[in-house]
C-alpha cells in the first residue's frame, strides 16, 4: 500500500513537471511572437498555456495568459476583436487586485492594454483612467522608455477625444523623455512625431503639423531598414497640409514624394484604406475629379473585405461590422458621393447622380447603425457631426433625383433621412435618460472622485516626484473609479435591455393617414450647407431646398428681439423685429404655404412644425407675413402674425407623434405645483383653479420634488408653475421644487430623472422659464426639461422658449385653461389665449416677448372628458339600437 501511494505521488509530481515545462514552452512561444509583432499568431499558444495554468491552479501564469490573449486579439490587424480583448484584460485585472504574486510589470501591461483597447471602443474616459494607472506603474518600475510610451498613448487618446492641448502635452512629454536618453535611431520617436503632426493637423495648425512630420521622416530614415510606408504617409499628410495653406506647388511636391512614382497601394486594412482616401481628397482639391474617384473607390475596396468592384461607379452592399476593415468607412462613402455630385454638376451625366444617390444612401445607413449602437453618449455626439453632413448630402442628391423625374419614392427617401436621424436621437436619448436617472447618486460620486483624481494629479506634477505616497493615492482613486465604472456598465446593460425600442420611421402615407384635412406638417432639416423642408398634407407632399442666404443673421436678430425687450431702443428694435420676422417667414414658410394655397380644395388651418437646428429656438407664432405700410412708429398689436391665420404646434419627430399612443384615462383633475420662491406662481394656480375647478394644488412647503414624483403618474393633466434652468450640458436642465425630508430629492428635478416616472399623461404645462431650452448638440437636438417629459410619456407639453414674466403668464394660462375647459383642443386653446392677449393689449405691451414664448409640443388635440366619453358611448349605443330596430322592422314587414 505504501509503495502504491509513493508511486502515485511520484507520477503526479512527474506529470506536473511535464505540464509545467509545456506551460513554459507555450508562454515562451507566445511572448516571442508578440515581441516580433506577430500578436495574432500568439493567441493559440497563450490559449494552450491558459488551459495548463488552470489545471495547475497557477494564478500568476493564468493572468499572464489572459494578458497575452488580450493583446493577441487587440493587435490582430486583419480582424481585431476589441470586446474580446477587453474581457480577457479585465479578467486579468480582477485576478491581479490584492494579489502580491502578480508582478508590477504584468499589472502595467494590463493597464496599458486596457487603455489602448478602450480607446478603440471609443470609451475615452475609461481609456484615460487606465492610461494614468499605466503611467503610474511605469514610473514605479523606473522604466523611462515605458513611461514615454504611456505618455504617447495618452496623447493619442486625448487627440481622438479632441482635447488637443492635452494631447500635444502628453506626446511632447513622451518625446522629451525619450530624447533624454540620446538615441541615434528610434522607431518610437518616429511614430510619436507623426502622431504629433496628426494632432496639430486636427487642431488646424498645418505649419506646426508639417514641422512634426519632417522630424518623423528624419527618424524613420534613421532606421535600418527605414519604413518607406510611414515616410510615404507623412509626405502625404504634409501635402494635405500645404493644400490647406493654399501652397499648391509644395502640395504637389510632397504628393509626388508620397506616391514615389507608383500610385498603386496594395493590401487591405484601415491604414491602406485611409491612405487611398487621403489621395482621393487631395486629387479633389487639385480639381482632378476622375483621379479622386479612382482613389476613393480604391479606399472602399481596401477598407471592405468582400468588395471587388469592376467599375468606379459600382457601390458596395451595406457592410456589417465583420466585413469592415476601416471603421470610418462612412467618411470614404461621403467623399465619393461628393465627387460624384461634382462630376454630375460638370457633365450633367445622370449616371453620376444615380451613383451618388446610392452611395449617400449607403453612408447614411452605415452611420445610423453606428450611432444607434453606441453605448456611450459622448462618442455619439462626435459622430453626430459626420451624421449631419452625410444626411445633408443624401438629401441634396435625393432632391436632385426627385426634380429629375418626380418619383414619389424620393419623397419617401427624404422623409427617411429627415425622420431617421431625429427618431434615432430620441430613442437613444430615452435609453440614456433612463440609465442616467438610475445612476444619479452614482454620477455624483464619480464626479467627486474625478475631482480628487485631478487634485492629486496636480500635486504630483507640481512636486515632480516619481515615487511617493502621491502615486498610491491617485492609484487608489483611479482604481475606485474603475470599480465604479464596472458596476455602472452592469446597470447600463440592464437599462439597455429594459428599454429596447424599435426605430420605426413612418411612411408618407402613414403620416397622411394621421393628419386631418386642415393640417399641414412641415419637417425641417438644417444640414451643413442647406436647409430642407418636407411638407405633408392630407392631399400631397412637397420637398424643397430653402433659401438660407443671410438667414443666420436674421435668426440672431429675431430671437434676440423676441426673447428680450429693449425699451431704450424701441423704434430700432421694432424695425429689426419686423424685418427679421418677415424675412424668416418668406424663407422657410411662404414657399410651402403659397404652394398649398394655390391648390383647389385646400383649407389648411393648422401647422405642425418639426424643427431642426436653430429652428428649435424659433417661436413661429410671431413670424409676420407682411411688412406694415409704415415701420416708423411702434405698433406690435396689429402686425400680421402667423398665429392670426393658423393654429401652431411642434413635434420632436413626425413619426413618434404619429404613433399617437392611447392614453389610459385617469381623471381630468389638474395636478398643480407652485414654487415657494415665486409668489406669482401661487396666484397663477389660484386663477387657473377659478376657471377649471377640478384642481389639486401643492403650494409652499408641500410642493416638494418627492410629492411630485409620487402623485404625477396618477394625473392626466399636470401644471408646474416654478423656476427652471436650461443649464450648460445634458445633465443640467432642471425645474425647482421645495426641498423635502428625503435627502435623495434635492428640490431640483432634472430632465434625466423624469423618464423613469412613466407618466403617460395627456398634457403637461411647464409654466416656467426656458423649459423648452437646453444645450443644443448638432445632429442630436436640444436636451431640455420638455424633452424629458416627452420621453416620459406626456402626449403634449406646453413649454417656454425664454424667461417668462409673472403678470403675462398668469393671464395667458388662465385664458388657456378657460378655453380648454370649454372643449377646445390644446393647440387651439393656447392660440386663443395668445390672440385674446393681443386683442386686449396696446401697441407696446403686445410685444411678442410677452405672449409667444409658450408653444405646444406633441399631440395638441382635444382632451376627452369623462362626461364627453359618456356622451360618446351613449350616442354609439343609441345608433346601434336604432340600426337593430330598423333591421328588425324591415324583416317583419318583409315577412
Amino acid at each position: 500500500m505504501r509503495r502504491l501511494i509513493t508511486l502515485t505521488i511520484f507520477l503526479q509530481a512527474y506529470f506536473l513537471c511535464i505540464g509545467q515545462d509545456s506551460l513554459n514552452y507555450y508562454l515562451s512561444k507566445g511572448d516571442s511572437l508578440q515581441a516580433i509583432f506577430e500578436d495574432a499568431k500568439s493567441y493559440v499558444y497563450y490559449d494552450s498555456a491558459s488551459q495548463l495554468a488552470i489545471k495547475n491552479l497557477d494564478i500568476p501564469n493564468y493572468v499572464r495568459t489572459l494578458i497575452g490573449k488580450g493583446y493577441a486579439l487587440r493587435f490582430d490587424f486583419d480582424n481585431p476583436n476589441y470586446d474580446g480583448a477587453f474581457q480577457y484584460l479585465f479578467e486579468a485585472l480582477s485576478l491581479s487586485r490584492n494579489n502580491d504574486l502578480i508582478s508590477m510589470e504584468q499589472k502595467q501591461r494590463i493597464y496599458y492594454g486596457l487603455a489602448i483597447t478602450e480607446r478603440e471602443r471609443l470609451n475615452y474616459d475609461q481609456a484615460k483612467e487606465y492610461g494614468e494607472l499605466a503611467i503610474i506603474m511605469a514610473s514605479r518600475l523606473g522604466d523611462k522608455r515605458l513611461i514615454a510610451k504611456c505618455n504617447s498613448m495618452m496623447g493619442n487618446i486625448h487627440s481622438d477625444e479632441r482635447n488637443y492641448d492635452d494631447a500635444i502635452r502628453f506626446i511632447k512629454n513622451a518625446i522629451t523623455i525619450r530624447l533624454s536618453e540620446k538615441p541615434t535611431s528610434d522607431r518610437d520617436l518616429a511614430f510619436w512625431y507623426s502622431n504629433l503632426g496628426l494632432t496639430y493637423k486636427r487642431a488646424n495648425d498645418p505649419s506646426r503639423s508639417n514641422q512634426a512630420y519632417l522630424k518623423s521622416i528624419k527618424w524613420f530614415e534613421s532606421l535600418d531598414p527605414y519604413d518607406s510606408a510611414m515616410i510615404r504617409d507623412n509626405h502625404q499628410n504634409m501635402a494635405a497640409n500645404h493644400v490647406d495653406l493654399g501652397e499648391m506647388t509644395l502640395a504637389k511636391h510632397y504628393y509626388n514624394l508620397a506616391s514615389g512614382g507608383d500610385v498603386s497601394i496594395s493590401g487591405k486594412g484601415y491604414s491602406v484604406s485611409r491612405r487611398n482616401m487621403l489621395l482621393g481628397q487631395m486629387y479633389r482639391k487639385f480639381d482632378q475629379k476622375d483621379s479622386s474617384l479612382f482613389f476613393l473607390q480604391k479606399s472602399l475596396k481596401t477598407g471592405l473585405r468582400n468588395f471587388n468592384p469592376t467599375s468606379e461607379l459600382q457601390n458596395p452592399e451595406i457592410p456589417t461590422s465583420d466585413q469592415t476593415l476601416n471603421p470610418q468607412i462612412y467618411l470614404v462613402l461621403n467623399e465619393k458621393g461628393d465627387v460624384l455630385l461634382d462630376l454630375y454638376s460638370e457633365s450633367g451625366e445622370e449616371k453620376y447622380l444615380i451613383s451618388s444617390y446610392e452611395v449617400y444612401e449607403l453612408a447614411a445607413s452605415v452611420i445610423a447603425d453606428l450611432r444607434f449602437g453606441l453605448e456611450d453618449n459622448s462618442p455619439s455626439l462626435h459622430l453626430a457631426e459626420h451624421a449631419k453632413e452625410i444626411y445633408s448630402n443624401a438629401l441634396r442628391a435625393t432632391l436632385l433625383m426627385h426634380e429629375r423625374d418626380q418619383d414619389p419614392g424620393f419623397i419617401e427617401s427624404a422623409l427617411k433621412y429627415i425622420e431617421g436621424i431625429k427618431q434615432s436621437i430620441l430613442l437613444r436619448n430615452r435609453m440614456i435618460d433612463n440609465q442616467v436617472g438610475k445612476l444619479k447618486e452614482f454620477q455624483k460620486e464619480v464626479m467627486l472622485l474625478q475631482k480628487d483624481i485631478d487634485d492629486v494629479r496636480q500635486q504630483i506634477q507640481l512636486a515632480k516626484i516619481e515615487e511617493s505616497s502621491g502615486y498610491q493615492n491617485i492609484e487608489a482613486l483611479i482604481s475606485k473609479v474603475i470599480l465604479l465604472r464596472s458596476e455602472k456598465d452592469l446597470i447600463e446593460e440592464d437599462a439597455r435591455i429594459e428599454n429596447t425600442i424599435e426605430n420605426n420611421v413612418k411612411s408618407v402615407g402613414e403620416l397622411q393617414d394621421y393628419l386631418e384635412d386642415h393640417q399641414l406638417m412641415i419637417n425641417y432639416f438644417w444640414g451643413s450647407e442647406s436647409l430642407y423642408g418636407l411638407a405633408i398634407s392630407k392631399a400631397g407632399s412637397y420637398f424643397l431646398e430653402l433659401n438660407t442666404e443671410g438667414l443666420d443673421d436674421y435668426l440672431d436678430t429675431y430671437i434676440r428681439t423676441v426673447s428680450t425687450v429693449d425699451f431704450d431702443s424701441g423704434e430700432q428694435s421694432f424695425q429689426q423685429f419686423v424685418e427679421s420676422s418677415s424675412t424668416i417667414y418668406n424663407a422657410i414658410l411662404e414657399p410651402f404655404l403659397s404652394t398649398i394655397e394655390g391648390e383647389s380644395n385646400s383649407d389648411i388651418q393648422e401647422l405642425i412644425i418639426v424643427p431642426d437646428g436653430r429652428l428649435n429656438m424659433l417661436p413661429f407664432a410671431s413670424l409676420i407675413s407682411e411688412i406694415p405700410d409704415t415701420i416708423e412708429e411702434i405698433n406690435y398689436k396689429n402686425l400680421s402674425y402667423l398665429i392670426r391665420d393658423y393654429t401652431i404646434s411642434y413635434a420632436f419627430s413626425a413619426s413618434i407623434l404619429a404613433l399617437k399612443s392611447n392614453i389610459d384615462y385617469k381623471f381630468n383633475r389638474v395636478l398643480g405645483f407652485s414654487s415657494m420662491e415665486l409668489a406669482g406662481t401661487q396666484n397663477e394656480l389660484s386663477r387657473i383653479e377659478s376657471v377649471w375647478k377640478k384642481m389639486d394644488i401643492f403650494n409652499s412647503e408641500v410642493s416638494t420634488e418627492d410629492n411630485f414624483k409620487r402623485h404625477a403618474p396618477d394625473y392626466n393633466i399636470i401644471h408646474i408653475a416654478s423656476h427652471a434652468s436650461s443649464g450648460d450640458d445634458v445633465f443640467e436642465p432642471n425645474i425647482a421644487f421645495a426641498k423635502g425630508e428625503d435627502a435623495s430629492n434635492d428640490g431640483r428635478l432634472h430632465a434625466y430623472e423624469i423618464y423613469p416616472m412613466k407618466l403617460n399623461n395627456k398634457l403637461t404645462v411647464l409654466s416656467a422659464c426656458e423649459t423648452g431650452l437646453g444645450t443644443f448638440y448638432d445632429g442630436e437636438g436640444v436636451f431640455s426639461i420638455a424633452r424629458g417629459f416627452a420621453l416620459a410619456g406626456s402626449s403634449a407639453i406646453v413649454t417656454s422658449l425664454w424667461k417668462v414674466r409673472d403678470l403675462q403668464t398668469v393671464e395667458l394660462m388662465t385664458n388657456f385653461y378657460s378655453e380648454l375647459n370649454q372643449g377646445s383642443s390644446i393647440s387651439n386653446s393656447l392660440r386663443s389665449s395668445q390672440l385674446e392677449y393681443l386683442a386686449n393689449g396696446n401697441f407696446v405691451n403686445t410685444h411678442p416677448h410677452f405672449w409667444s414664448s409658450f408653444i405646444v409640443l406633441g399631440d395638441g388635440s382635444s382632451i376627452l372628458f369623462e362626461s364627453q366619453k359618456s356622451i360618446y358611448w351613449t350616442v354609439i349605443i343609441l345608433i346601434s339600437l336604432s340600426i337593430i330596430i330598423y333591421i328588425y322592422r324591415r324583416k317583419r314587414s318583409t315577412n
